[in-house]
């Protein structure tokens, strides 16, 4: 009997190990995307995995789950950053592909220690591409909707830093698209579509599309789906680029005592994307795109 109850406790001891890893909690939703954004990470922290237990949880299952003590807390997308922003916890909380309008009014509000890792990408990466791809173009027009209207100042200043003159007009309402364009784009110029709902959407891309392509304006964009649709150029991250990021930050984290987050910041991974089926049609030889995306990184680590 002696030998078999410490029998019994050795086999028991690596499970009671198990159980008492501190639990790194990510919420999310059930699409694809936030799915492959955890995998990312799980990958990135793979070598960390002795030290701590990372579980996915959706909202829904978060909602009904009282009795998680988290000594992190991730969430990936809006409806997670919210729900668990409102939550009363104390573990700090990292907010992923997230609008950074929106983490600053969640950060505002929220009782614990949180950070963010932006989905949309810095203004100075985006010039830095149509500099580095487009050198002999240096008028780039935007049209800025409500979401966006904040950045013009930004834009100007960071278009002054890449020797670029930057024309912005802005928009309250879709039916006003197509003159706010006649007033930024300029003959062999770039017109660069941000993230706002009002400018991108559904209905409004194909006139972006068109209207850019037929007077031979390269347009910039924000997403690989845009680049495929007919803009020139996207530049963007991935899901396993975030989540590659995320857990970069995380392990940055926990390695603190306590756990402590670095700052919010854009994404550091990203991918740029080129049509280059529209390249051809506007006379332009733009090198691959791989080789694009190592010139934007070199650029942005020499500075």
């Amino acid at each position: 009997m002696p030998a078999l109850a410490l029998l019994f406790c050795l086999l028991a001891m690596p499970l009671l190990a198990v159980a008492e890893l501190p639990r790194v909690l990510v919420v999310g939703g059930e699409n694809t995307y936030h799915w492959a954004v955890f995998a990312a990470m799980r990958q990135a922290l793979a070598r960390d995995s002795a030290h701590y237990e990372l579980v996915y949880r959706t909202v829904e299952q978060y909602r009904s789950d009282s009795g998680s003590r988290p000594v992190l807390r991730v969430a990936v997308g809006v409806a997670a950053a919210r729900t668990l922003s409102a939550a009363r916890e104390d573990a700090p909380l990292l907010c992923v592909l997230l609008p950074r309008d929106d983490y600053l009014a969640l950060a505002r509000s929220a009782g614990t220690e949180m950070s963010g890792l932006f989905l949309e990408q810095p203004l100075s990466r985006y010039l830095a591409l149509l500099r580095l791809a487009l050198p002999q173009r240096d008028q780039v027009g935007a049209v800025l909707g409500p979401v966006s209207a904040a950045l013009a100042a930004d834009l100007r200043q960071a278009g002054e830093r890449q020797r670029l003159q930057i024309t912005t007009a802005s928009i309250t309402a879709e039916r006003e698209l197509t003159a706010a364009m006649e007033q930024v784009m300029r003959p062999s110029g770039v017109l660069l579509a941000l993230p706002d709902p009002v400018v991108v959407n559904a209905d409004t891309a194909r006139t972006l599309i068109m209207t850019a392509y037929h007077r031979g304006i390269a347009l910039v964009g924000y997403s690989q789906a845009l680049a495929k649709a007919g803009a020139l150029m996207a530049v963007h991250s991935t899901p396993e680029q975030f989540g590659q990021d995320a857990g970069e930050m995380v392990r940055a984290a926990l390695s603190a005592s306590p756990v402590h987050l670095p700052p919010a910041r854009h994404p550091a991974y990203f991918t740029v994307s080129v049509n280059y089926q529209v390249a051809r049609a506007l006379e332009l030889n733009l090198p691959p795109e791989d080789r694009l995306a190592a010139l934007v990184r070199q650029q942005e680590v020499a500075q």
